[in-house]
């Protein structure tokens, strides 16, 4: 999925279709990689906790873990399932025109 920064334009995207590979090869250096801190820590406990099988879990989730940093941090997005909200200036012009008439 692509995202686009609405201070300044700039457009990344925040997993690959190999996302899932890469989560389950190298661990948490993925999400250092990626700039995702929480789950660097949360990866490692996990790990620990579970013994290990986390590293066999976590993987299948990494997109819906990336995209969210994304939404959170505001960023638009511009493909998938999710539409960036869409304001329709017109209304808004009207109905301050309106206003300003009476």
């Amino acid at each position: 999925m692509k995202f686009r920064n609405p201070l300044n334009g700039y457009e990344e995207s925040s997993t690959g279709s190999l996302s899932w590979l890469w989560c389950f090869l190298f661990g948490f250096i993925y999400f250092i990689v990626k700039g995702n801190f929480k789950h660097v820590l949360l990866y490692i406990l996990f790990a620990v906790i579970t013994g290990g099988i986390s590293w066999f879990v976590y993987p299948f989730f990494v997109r819906g873990i990336n995209d969210a940093k994304y939404l959170r941090t505001g960023w638009i997005p511009l493909t998938g399932t999710i539409e960036p909200p869409v304001i329709n200036v017109n209304v808004v012009n009207n109905t301050t025109a309106q206003s300003n008439q009476e």
